[in-house]
């Protein structure tokens, strides 16, 4: 993927060194994780990948931002200790205490992303400007993946594309946003992939919810919604997932990329649909059940 855009080329990154920077990204990505591992960097790099190329956001960027996004998608959750930001700020985490209780993980992870690529010399070719460009372009990213601030971000880029009727690929300012945008859809991007794949991805977060769950009740916290074992449910879960956070946000991004209106939209519209059928029946068992103990 970085070799299409021949990035390795363009700004004289060498190939061992990118080869050392994956093996230290992968040892930090904890196999204990069930979701937020290494195979969902690998996922969501893919589909920065395929957002680029199939759905011709690379027509509104520049090259530096494609490295910017690649590496993002690879670096993004790096050294995520599969415990969310809430965990984070009410446990008093060191995390926590370094970072204010502000997008604790998402600065953690841009933190731990640079000092990867100043250890491997992944950017020590580029120009100072450059060089400059792309840290400010990576922490913009990362922290936005923050979920906390997913709705008022939607809601900021609705309001741009109506400022903003013609998007000009020579405004830095349209592309930080396109980047941005871009990357928060490779990152949750698990409702629009086929549905075997979407449940799978929706199992593993469901499991990691129950861990932190888990590990909430042992210390005495309240457990956090949908993170209690045996009383959470996952079709509810996605469908309100896909509902309020998946689906404004690959609909606004449709405006700009046709494809993905042609292409991803409905997929995660049918999705939705096979979760509600999930759901209806779950719901219908449950009231067969609860008749039957009251008889």
């Amino acid at each position: 993927m970085f070799n299409h855009f021949e990035l390795f080329d363009y700004y004289r990154i060498d190939r061992k060194d990118f080869e050392r920077l994956l093996v230290a990204t992968r040892k930090l990505y904890s196999e204990k994780n069930p979701y937020h591992n290494f195979r969902h960097a690998f996922d969501v790099t893919h589909m920065v990948y395929l957002l680029l190329t199939k759905a011709n956001a690379l027509m509104y960027l520049s090259l530096l931002e494609v490295l910017a996004l690649m590496l993002s998608g690879l670096l993004h959750d790096v050294d995520h200790p599969g415990l969310n930001n809430t965990f984070q700020i009410l446990t008093s985490s060191e995390l926590a205490i370094i970072y204010n209780d502000q997008s604790v993980l998402e600065n953690h992870h841009s933190a731990t992303a640079f000092r990867l690529l100043n250890r491997y010399n992944i950017t020590s070719n580029l120009s100072k400007d450059d060089k400059t460009r792309l840290r400010k372009l990576m922490i913009d990213m990362i922290l936005a993946t923050d979920l906390a601030k997913h709705i008022k971000s939607v809601s900021e880029f609705q309001t741009f594309l109506e400022s903003n009727l013609t998007l000009d690929r020579d405004k830095e300012e349209h592309r930080l946003v396109i980047s941005r945008m871009l990357l928060k859809c490779a990152d949750l991007c698990n409702p629009a992939k086929p549905f075997r794949i979407a449940k799978y991805w929706a199992e593993m977060i469901q499991e990691e919810f129950f861990m932190q769950g888990e590990q909430e009740f042992a210390i005495g916290l309240p457990r956090s919604p949908f993170m209690e074992r045996g009383d959470s449910s996952l079709p509810q879960m996605q469908v309100n997932f896909a509902t309020y956070i998946v689906i404004p946000l690959y609909q606004a991004m449709g405006k700009i990329l046709p494809e993905i209106e042609k292409s991803i939209l409905p997929v995660l519209l049918d999705n939705r649909e096979q979760w509600k059928g999930l759901l209806e029946a779950e719901l219908s068992f449950k009231s067969c059940d609860k008749k039957t103990l009251n008889e």
